[in-house]
């Protein structure tokens, strides 16, 4: 029995699709092969440390995200993206950004 739940499969599929890749997309991003997806995805390979690592920088995610099969909403495409390119923004443009946007939040809404 390997330390991957059995519903990981299921999980590494769900969070392909829901930043809108698909597994041929995975492997030129440098993830595993088209095939070795396919086995995880399908519970039928037990992934070791350096694929999960590699299939995780490919989906754009951190490893504890890729491990953590908690369930999670659901981010638009046009989420990610904007996410991805705060990221690479200097720390005081992220910061100055996210005041902007939790004063947003904190508005009620216009009737």
């Amino acid at each position: 029995m390997g330390l991957i739940s059995p519903s990981f499969g299921d999980h590494v599929r769900r969070l392909r699709r829901s930043v809108g890749l698909r597994q041929r997309d995975v492997t030129a991003r440098g993830g595993p092969s088209f095939v070795y997806q396919s086995d995880i995805e399908r519970g039928l390979r037990d992934p070791h440390l350096k694929k999960l690592c590699t299939l995780a920088d490919a989906l754009g995610i951190g490893l504890a995200d890729l491990l953590d099969e908690t369930p999670r909403p659901r981010l638009s495409a046009g989420a990610i993206a904007f996410g991805r390119e705060l990221n690479e923004q200097p720390q005081p443009v992220q910061a100055a950004i996210l005041m902007v946007l939790r004063a947003f939040a904190r508005r009620p809404p216009e009737r």
